[in-house]
This record gives structure tokens, C-alpha cells and sequence, in this order.
């Protein structure tokens, strides 16, 4: 089987299961995800962060974005524009965000152009690889193949995580993987 059918095979099957989960489901793994993340040294002294806001199901950050902007963290969210994603600074959780592509909220500010720290990524499946499936229209690789960043981590669920992900040329390994129960980082910086 061609390795993009197979990758195909895995968004469809783990989107599935990530959907089925109950909102408690959510706000429990996700809750433990961010105390772990909140504990890594890598986030402790990242600067620049860059989150997302999450969609089917996906592990929801928002809370540690918040307190993050809180702490005096400058904090970033993707914005899809032709055909890429570019980081923009948030400001104001209340009122930055309108509806953008594909329905997803986006922050209306000017787009940061800087060094970013630490860039939270999302996806459907994870390997122990430290490569990533998503949605499959390469947003993030071609984002965080071009920009100036210092680490990635993906974050996702236990059951999101499996020995390896299929890789292609273009697809970026990430530094990290953080579920609710496992850590997997190339090193700590």
C-alpha cells in the first residue's frame, strides 16, 4: 500500500476514535497534558509560545495559553492565509478571535514575524518517532519547516500515540510528543 493511502487509513480510523471521546474525556486528558507540559524545562523557558485552538476533540491548551499571556509569555496562534499557516500574537483572548478558515477562530492581530520558542502542534496520530499525522494539507510541516523555531512538541492523547508514523521527505519531526501519561523528548534544552 502506497505510503499516503496508509496515512489516509490512520486519519480516518484515529479521527474517529478522538471524536468519539465525551467533552469530560477532553477536559480530564487535557488537563493532564498541560500539567505536564507546564512542568517540562523546555516550556519553563520558552518565551514565544504558539498554541492552537482545538477542533475534533484534540487536546485542548487554552487554559495554559491564558495563564502563560498571564506570566508575561508572548503567545501566538496559527492563522491559515494562501495556502499556509503564519503565527499571530494574541493579546486579548476575549476579543482577538474571529471565525477563519475552515471555521476555525483566529486571532485578527498583525502577524508575528519573530523567533518562536516552543510551538505546540497538534494531530491525529503520533509515532514514537516523533512524526505526526494531521489533517493532511501539510500546514504545519511547511509552517514549521520555514519559521524560526526553537522546539516542537505534539500533543495528543495516549491512545494517539503508536510506535512509528510513516514518514515522507517533507514531513518535519517534531522534538516532542506529550500525552496525558508519556513524554517523549529528543532532548531537554
Amino acid at each position: 500500500m502506497p505510503l499516503e493511502n496508509e496515512k489516509n487509513e490512520l486519519r480516518k480510523s484515529f479521527l474517529m476514535m478522538r471524536r468519539a471521546l465525551s467533552m469530560e474525556s477532553v477536559e480530564a486528558r487535557s488537563f493532564k497534558i498541560q500539567q505536564k507540559l507546564r512542568a517540562l524545562r523546555v516550556f519553563q523557558k520558552a518565551r514565544v509560545l504558539m498554541f492552537y485552538v482545538p477542533i475534533n476533540h484534540e487536546a485542548d491548551l487554552l487554559q495554559l495559553a491564558r495563564d502563560s499571556m498571564i506570566a508575561g509569555k508572548k503567545v501566538c496562534f496559527p492563522v491559515v492565509r494562501n495556502g499556509g499557516i503564519m503565527a499571530t500574537e494574541v493579546r486579548d483572548f476575549l476579543h482577538d478571535f474571529r471565525p477563519g478558515a475552515f471555521g476555525i477562530p483566529e486571532p485578527q492581530g498583525p502577524v508575528y514575524k519573530g523567533a518562536i520558542d516552543l510551538v505546540m502542534v497538534p494531530g491525529l496520530v503520533f509515532g514514537k518517532n516523533r512524526h505526526r499525522i494531521g489533517y493532511g494539507k501539510g500546514y504545519y510541516d511547511r509552517f514549521l519547516s520555514g519559521m524560526n523555531i526553537g522546539f516542537t512538541l505534539g500533543t495528543g492523547y495516549d491512545f494517539q500515540l503508536i510506535s512509528a508514523v510513516p514518514a515522507l521527505e517533507y514531513d518535519v519531526e517534531l522534538g516532542g510528543i506529550v500525552t496525558e501519561n508519556e513524554t517523549i523528548i529528543e532532548e531537554e534544552n
